[in-house]
């Protein structure tokens, strides 16, 4: 009797909206012991090229593809396959041989929500799916204590006279993170280095790069630069940005800070044995305490370094 096939097909978005598909299609395949295909890594993005971005968002030769002869079939399957909404995961049954495609981007009140409880799975199947360059890249790539992700691209700027809580798909003021920086710094007691990790060009970064003791990151893969600030101590978010998220979800080490007019949903599990992660602003489990602890030891805070 053969098992049913799960599909997930990646849509032509940015890898974080890719991870999204490609993750919630391994719960699905658990979920119902089926065998999982998946398409669409190497997508071609026009937007990419006209901006002028070093990354062109396309990930072939980032991760182990499955066989040619699966990702054909699996195309031509796609009228006969069943379409899985994201909401009927949970409950979805399959017959012996079906095809399930999982194509939907979670909805963004809550994009890891059926994946949160199945973080130690989903880690474990994507360190297993990397290309060895991807390892050799990031065992290259120098330590970062403080990370800050800033995305630009296709997000537009805010516009002047405009409340940033009221829009989406908007890059975050850069006098957010200058704040920031300097509020973690001294809530670290420590003159903590910080790295940009940016799709946006140097000059377009200037004045974030022109704070004493700011850097921006080595240009590298996109996958690279995931999991570069995943290892990170300290992870400054970009607002709505999945791609930050997933830093944040693939991190054991990281206190995680999110734009407070943009926090929808915890990403990691709320498990004790991870860091703090939550808003940049006071709140009732305030994150100065987690953020002190974390570099009350000047002998770990050196090792970082």
């Amino acid at each position: 009797m053969k098992p049913p096939i799960v599909w997930a097909d990646l849509p032509r978005s940015g890898l974080g909206n890719k991870l999204l598909v490609w993750a919630e299609a391994q719960v699905l395949a658990e979920q119902l012991g089926a065998r999982c295909v998946t398409t669409g890594w190497s997508h071609w993005h026009i937007g990419a090229y006209l901006r002028g971005e070093y990354n062109k968002r396309s990930y072939a030769g980032q991760l182990r593809n499955d066989a040619a002869s699966a990702r054909a079939w699996a195309k031509l399957n796609r009228f006969r396959s069943e379409s899985v909404e994201s909401n009927q995961i949970p409950n979805i049954q399959a017959s012996p041989g079906q095809w399930l495609r999982v194509h939907q981007v979670p909805h963004w009140a809550d994009y890891f929500g059926r994946i949160r409880s199945q973080r130690a799975m989903i880690v474990t199947k994507l360190t297993r799916l990397l290309q060895p360059a991807i390892l050799q890249e990031l065992s290259e790539f120098p330590n970062c204590v403080g990370a800050i992700h800033v995305r630009m691209g296709d997000f537009k700027p805010l516009a002047a006279g405009v409340d940033f809580k009221t829009v989406g798909l908007t890059r975050t003021p850069f006098s957010y993170f200058v704040t920031l920086i300097e509020t973690v710094r001294e809530a670290a007691g420590h003159a903590l280095p910080f790295m940009v990790f940016s799709d946006g060009h140097p000059e377009e970064l200037s004045e974030l790069l022109s704070v004493p003791g700011v850097t921006l990151a080595p240009r590298a893969r996109d996958l690279v630069h995931i999991l570069a600030m995943a290892k990170s101590r300290v992870l400054l978010c970009s607002a709505g940005s999945t791609f930050s998220q997933w830093a944040t979800y693939l991190s054991d080490s990281a206190i995680t800070l999110h734009h407070p007019d943009h926090f929808h949903a915890y990403v990691r599990p709320r498990d004790k044995q991870l860091p703090f992660e939550g808003v940049s602003s006071v709140e009732p489990t305030d994150w100065r305490p987690a953020l002190r602890a974390h570099f009350a030891n000047a002998q770990t805070y050196s090792k970082t370094m």
